[in-house]
């Protein structure tokens, strides 16, 4: 059975097959126990076609709160997430 994760990776390779087409994230978080998974477009907003898709196949897969929102992220903001994750990692390192 396919997870909700390889089946949103198979819906955006099947939508945006290169990175000049643009892309999809998904946040997944746990908050008091309870999971909530959001979809972003990364650099300009979800393909209407992708969102019919997303809402068919994913969706229904997971578990808990889901929704697509219609904020668009850049691509330099999730770099700069990355690097303050890493960084916020390597100081917890360093103390244990």
């Amino acid at each position: 059975m396919a997870t909700w994760i390889s089946k949103f990776q198979e819906v955006v390779l099947r939508h945006l097959p290169t990175p000049e087409d643009g892309d999809v994230v998904a946040n997944e978080k746990n908050f008091l126990g309870k999971k909530r998974v959001i979809f972003y477009g990364v650099g300009k907003p979800i393909p209407a076609k992708m969102i019919d898709d997303i809402f068919r196949e994913v969706f229904p897969l997971i578990e808990g709160a889901k929704m697509i929102s219609p904020r668009v992220l850049s691509l330099e903001y999730l770099v700069d997430q990355d690097r303050g994750w890493k960084t916020h990692c390597a100081c917890m390192n360093m103390g244990s």
